[in-house]
């Protein structure tokens, strides 16, 4: 809790945040679902862990930038109601705020979106990610070995160094 509010001013904050954040949560629990009983099924008997809600919140990154019969699908498969595109990013930004725990808490959600360089990412686009998914979105230059080395030291700076690597130059 910020040091500038009183519990009661944080706790309304909170609760109104989750208002808002309603159908964004009402999508990423019914995706969530869908999504374990998928992987549990395609591997029986066998532990099962994943963060639904951040594969949720990387592909609504993914279809806030999509149109078309793209969006419709994607929205299809996040469990995203049909509703304009303001309101859904408004509660997904509630989401990612509500999700932020209090000060002696620590949660860290990071993602982001590369692009190669010959695919240029609109500014409007990479600013939504910023503003409502507190994502990185960008483009590199995948034909080089570095590419895998930029992303290796993103992700290893936002898992507080517990994700070493994720990609390899050859991937």
């Amino acid at each position: 809790m910020p040091d500038n509010e009183t519990p009661e001013e944080y706790w309304q904050k909170l609760d109104a945040r989750v208002k808002t954040a309603k159908l964004a949560v009402s999508a990423q629990n019914t995706f969530g679902m869908h999504l374990l009983r998928e992987l549990v099924a395609a591997k029986p008997r066998e532990n099962t862990f994943i963060s639904p809600i951040s594969v949720f919140l990387a592909l609504s990154m993914t279809e806030a930038g999509s149109a078309g019969s793209t969006r419709t699908a994607m929205r299809k498969v996040l469990g995203l109601p049909d509703k304009d595109p303001a309101l859904l990013h408004e509660s997904m930004a509630a989401l990612q705020r509500a999700l932020k725990p209090p000060s002696g808490a620590h949660l860290r959600i990071a993602n982001a979106l590369w692009t190669s360089e010959h695919v240029p990412l609109a500014p409007a686009f990479v600013r939504q990610c910023e503003a409502v998914f507190d994502a990185h979105a960008g483009s590199l230059s995948f034909d080089k070995p570095a590419a895998a080395q930029i992303i290796n030291d993103w992700v290893k700076a936002n898992t507080d160094g517990k994700i070493p690597q994720i990609v390899t130059p050859d991937v």
